[in-house]
């Protein structure tokens, strides 16, 4: 790379006078991938080339937070502990925020999958994981937008860490058609999401869909 580095400033420098004084618009709330965008010949002229996979790259070698690691689902969980105050709570977020762009769930549904959760308490089935993701998902949609700081491990993982080994499990080796494994699974896909972690985001919304392929081939 040091090697490179004289070669790539003087790249930069000539460019630099080939490149228009008129600035390249980008519209606001553009939807274009950041691989399209450095693509484009203003850009290379102004960075050079890059491995086309660069962001994969970047992505698949960026380690998830401790507490969802597979490495640490072997070591038993604390009892989880209910408290529905704040319980009730972060379902109440979800459905304020997140379920307005994700309706996934039925309200009316989820509330009684919800009492039987606080009756028997967590359990390794897909009505606990489902709950538990929802759990998540509350927790972090209460941060402000941009807010994660990829130091600190993000909202929602005290909930997450419980369901993930549950979702892993049954979603490799179910073979009949869970609606909620399924429902738990595009949740989790948009909990990584919003953790900005777009590669498990992608694989979980992946297996979600293996699933449903099992309901629509009957």
């Amino acid at each position: 790379m040091d090697a490179e580095s004289p070669r790539f400033h003087s790249h930069i420098e000539k460019s630099s006078d080939a490149v228009t004084s008129e600035p390249m618009n980008i519209p606001v709330e553009h939807k274009t991938s950041s691989s399209y965008l450095l693509g484009l010949p203003a850009m290379r002229m102004l960075i050079g080339e890059y491995p086309a996979n660069l962001f994969f790259l970047l992505e698949s070698q960026s380690p998830l937070p401790p507490e969802l690691s597979p490495e640490q689902w072997q070591d038993s969980l604390p009892p989880f502990q209910i408290d529905r105050p704040l319980l009730d709570h972060l379902v109440t977020l979800f459905f304020s925020s997140v379920h307005v762009s994700h309706p996934v769930l039925d309200q009316a549904e989820f509330t009684q999958i919800y009492e039987r959760f606080l009756e028997k308490g967590p359990d390794s089935s897909t009505e606990s994981v489902l709950c538990m993701t929802v759990f998540a998902l509350g927790a972090v949609s209460s941060l402000p937008e941009g807010s994660c700081d990829s130091q600190c491990s993000p909202n929602g993982t005290e909930y997450m860490k419980y369901a993930l080994p549950t979702l892993m499990l049954r979603s490799v080796w179910l073979f009949s058609f869970d609606p909620a494994l399924a429902q738990a699974l595009v949740l989790a896909s948009v909990y990584f999401a919003y953790i900005v972690r777009p590669l498990h985001s992608w694989r979980l919304i992946y297996l979600a869909t293996n699933l449903l392929q099992l309901k629509l081939s009957k």
